[in-house]
């Protein structure tokens, strides 16, 4: 039997054009959100409470998308959580409108990417749990199992060692 790519199993929760990784799933996701950003349009969305420019706020997008936490010049900078349609939710740090720093990831599948962000994608060491129990952990790059890592299936396959750009490589 083949064994598909962990990463490449768990689901996005929202509609792409075509299929992709988990990691690459919130990227996706946090493009659609940044693409809406506050300050792009007024017809996009609007602060539902306190000061979404400057301090602690609750801005909301048409289609369901909302941010709750704190702004920097009109943008999600510092603390906050960003919540999608279906359940999908990102709670940690952001900078400049985008996951920057230590963060959690939820998606809508129930998969849970816990870690480091970088202009809003994995990047770093962090922790990914499938629905089924299966596990990678270890480096991110740009959204990718990417380093020194640990998978383990839920039937308890693991392989331990290197990946390049979601594929192992070798110990």
């Amino acid at each position: 039997m083949t064994r598909q790519p962990f990463i490449d199993r768990v689901a996005c929760g929202i509609a792409l054009a075509r299929p992709t990784s988990a990691a690459r799933c919130a990227a996706a996701a946090l493009a659609i959100l940044l693409s809406a950003a506050p300050g792009a349009e007024p017809a996009q969305g609007k602060c539902a409470e306190g000061d979404c420019i400057a301090g602690r706020g609750r801005f909301e997008w048409t289609g369901g998308v909302s941010y709750t936490g704190e702004f920097l010049a009109g943008l999600p900078h510092g603390r906050g959580a960003l919540r999608f349609p279906g359940g999908a939710e990102y709670r940690g740090e952001f900078s400049g409108g985008r996951p920057q720093g230590a963060g959690e990831y939820r998606y809508s599948n129930g998969a849970v990417y816990q870690g480091e962000f970088r202009s809003g994608k994995p990047h770093g060491f962090g922790k990914l749990v499938a629905p089924d129990g299966s596990t990678y952990e270890g480096e991110f790059r740009d959204g990718r199992k990417h380093g020194a890592g640990v998978l383990t299936l839920a039937d308890g396959f693991t392989r331990k060692g290197r990946f390049h750009r979601d594929r192992f490589i070798g110990d």
